[in-house]
């Protein structure tokens, strides 16, 4: 008895993990491989202007109407995780302390499975980044946890892109896959 129970946990515990790898891989899909470990801390406006505003602007591209749902995800993030991301969580990208030099060579050849043009890229936001601080750059980014509703078929992410700017978006779970919805918020600097 006791083995099924190990059994069946570890099952979950692995479905849960591709999950969110799932749902990690497609929010930074197309970004910079340069990843800040702590997470991004955002703040949602929970009055109803703002919310007909975050509405609108997902419904630019997609017909997305679930006031309720919205309100749930926005009192959620009120709460939210600040534990380090780990490369188990974000597979493929090189983490990184805030401020902290990257030592390009040590680096790349930790991440054998990029392609050479992603090898190349990460080459020169590396060069780029270690030789100036202050510069307008979309890299490194910094990903918040994700904030997800009640049935975990929907989840907000926000992704600061470097000193640029950021965004946040949702996203929602079909078929075991997760797809972007629309931008609840969008800044720039």
């Amino acid at each position: 008895m006791c083995r099924l129970i190990a059994l069946s946990t570890f099952f979950l515990l692995v479905h849960l993990s591709a999950y969110s790898q799932n749902l990690i891989n497609e929010s930074l899909k197309d970004r910079s491989l340069i990843v800040i470990k702590e997470p991004f801390k955002f703040t949602l406006n929970q009055n109803p202007w703002r919310i007909k505003m975050y509405l609108d602007r997902i419904n630019e591209n997609n017909s997305f109407n679930d006031t309720l749902l919205l309100t749930n995800l926005i009192d959620r993030s009120k709460t939210q995780d600040s534990s380090v991301w780990s490369s188990d969580e974000i597979t493929g990208r090189i983490l990184i302390n805030k401020g902290q030099q990257i030592r390009t060579k040590k680096t790349i050849m930790e991440l054998d499975s990029i392609s050479d043009e992603d090898r190349r890229s990460l080459k020169k936001q590396i060069r780029k980044y270690n030789n100036q601080t202050s510069g307008w750059r979309k890299y490194p980014i910094s990903v918040s946890r994700p904030i997800c509703s009640n049935d975990n078929n929907y989840c907000i992410i926000a992704i600061e892109e470097g000193n640029n700017g950021g965004e946040i978006g949702l996203y929602e779970l079909n078929n075991d896959s997760w797809s972007f919805v629309g931008y609840l918020d969008k800044w720039a600097y």
